[in-house]
């Protein structure tokens, strides 16, 4: 005869054979968006107090315009400028410096990937982009 207590230990062992999978792996995923961050890594010094930088969706010469800002030495975080953006799109930027009558443009991009962990979940990354000048 079949108890009380047998009947939920019985439902409770169906129901965690039906949200895990052979490998361990549970049935559900977050299905996004996802959202990382976008870390810009600048130089500030003596003769650029102020950065000016642009943020593009997509590549530099053809992407979207979707941050311009001025970051000074207050706004870094470890010699870093931090935007949380979507992931699993590509992304550009430009930081544009003096350098006595020069101008320099420094400009980098790549992909805010998403990864999959063993169980096939998506999981976003970060993406860090080199604008710095070169010493």
């Amino acid at each position: 005869m079949l108890t009380c207590k047998d009947f939920f230990f019985s439902m409770a062992l169906i129901l965690l054979i039906t949200c895990v999978n052979c490998d361990g792996c549970f049935s559900s995923c977050d299905s996004g968006p996802f959202f990382a961050d976008l870390q810009i890594k600048l130089t500030i010094n003596d003769e650029n107090k102020d950065v000016p930088i642009e943020v593009y969706r997509g590549l530099y010469d053809d992407g979207i315009l979707i941050i311009q800002d001025t970051i000074s030495d207050d706004d870094l975080l470890d010699g870093r400028v931090i935007y949380n953006l979507e992931a699993g799109l590509d992304y550009a930027a430009a930081a544009t410096y003096n350098d006595g009558a020069k101008t320099i443009i420094a400009i980098d991009g790549g992909e805010m990937s998403l990864a999959s962990t063993e169980c096939d979940c998506d999981y976003p990354t970060n993406l860090t982009l080199n604008l710095r000048l070169a010493e």
